[in-house]
Formats: C-alpha cells, structure tokens, sequence
C-alpha cells in the first residue's frame, strides 16, 4: 500500500478513476496502453518500462506496481497466459512472479462482446464467486466459478462417459477453460446457456442418477 501510496498519489494519479487530468504519469499511461495493444509478450512490456528507447528507465521493482495502477481501467480486457496455458489465479503474488520470471508469459487484450458479458453474468449469478476471486476480472471470476465447481464433483462424474454426449461436450468446454477461455465462454453461451443450471443439477446428483 504504501508504494502505491508513494508511486500514484505523489504523481497526482488515481489509479481507480476514468480521468486524471493533472497526472504526471498520463504519458506513460498513454503510451503503456497502445504498447499493450500491439504486444504480446510480457518481455516487451518490461523491455518497455526499462528502456531509456522509450524516455522511462523505471526500475524492475516499480513495474508491475505501475502495470496493475494504470491499466486499472482497462483490467477486465486483460487475458494472461504461461505457454499458451491460461492464468487462471491471477493474484498479487502471481502477478509479481510474472514479472520477475517473464520467460513464456504472454497476453491477450480483448473487448468483450454483450454475449460474453451476458454468460459470464449467467455463470456469476448460478455458481457464485468464490472468495478469493473478488478483487478479479469478471472472466476469471466467472470462469473459476464454473470450472473450480465441476472440480468439486466426485471423480466419476468429472471423467464417466456413460452420460448424456451434450453433457459430455458441457463438460469438456468447462475444462477448456484453462486453455482458451474466450472460445469456451463462447461456446458456453451458443450451446449451453439454458442448460447449464439443469447440468450443474444432473452432475451435483450424478451419484443418485447412476445407482
């Protein structure tokens, strides 16, 4: 708290508002975000941060500080991945880790659709948000909610194929979550967004349906 306090406050910034007109950090905002969109490595973003090229030559331990505060407005559109493999718990300490040991961490900046927004809400709204998810992009706290419960369930129920195929293919697009999150909330939303509270409710009783 209190490097934020001393990074953003004493540069005029407040990390949590839409506007800061009189920041001395809104170059660097500004710059920070059109980089973002035209990466997608995180060495480019610390090369960036570190580089004299750039007119910044920040310190490695002020990075991700300077990374969470100016882009908190734009947090939600953040997709981070470890070879290809989606990060999924995203916490402070993740996120420090990320930026001391870069090597194969990449990311995605994507502006979500009403549809995705509006399945992402439907997950929220049936399976909950678990408690260390609060402070957490929607998609990640959507995402864990469906996918941590499905990991809940007995073992049988994750893995048996002597169910209905659909629920099967519900399933397995839970599972890809880790992966690809964007293509499975999508295909959540096309295939699945009526069925999904009577699934949950089959697979929570998938030990009584069998016997």
């Amino acid at each position: 708290y209190l490097l934020y306090y001393s990074v953003f406050i004493n540069n005029d910034h407040d990390y949590l508002a839409t506007d800061n007109p009189d920041s001395k950090l809104a170059d660097l905002q500004n710059d920070l975000i059109i980089k973002l969109k035209n990466s997608k490595s995180l060495k480019e973003i610390i090369n960036f941060f570190e580089s004299s090229e750039f007119g910044y030559g920040i310190r490695k331990p002020l990075i991700p500080i300077l990374f969470t505060g100016l882009l908190s407005q734009v947090w939600e559109n953040l997709l981070f991945f470890n070879k290809d493999s989606f990060l999924m718990d995203l916490d402070p300490e993740n996120i420090f880790e990320m930026f001391y040991n870069p090597e194969g961490i990449t990311f995605k900046y994507h502006s979500y659709t009403d549809k995705q927004l509006e399945i992402m809400n439907t997950l929220i709204d049936i399976f909950g948000i678990r408690q260390e998810d609060y402070s957490k992009p929607k998609h990640i706290k959507a995402g864990n909610a469906i996918y941590y419960w499905m990991k809940s369930l007995p073992r049988y129920a994750q893995i048996t194929f002597n169910i209905d195929k659909d629920i099967i293919d519900f399933r397995d697009t839970i599972n890809y979550l880790s992966i690809d999150p964007i293509h499975s909330l999508n295909k959540l939303y096309s295939n699945f967004r009526d069925k999904i509270t009577k699934y949950k409710l089959f697979l929570d009783n998938y030990i009584n349906h069998s016997k």
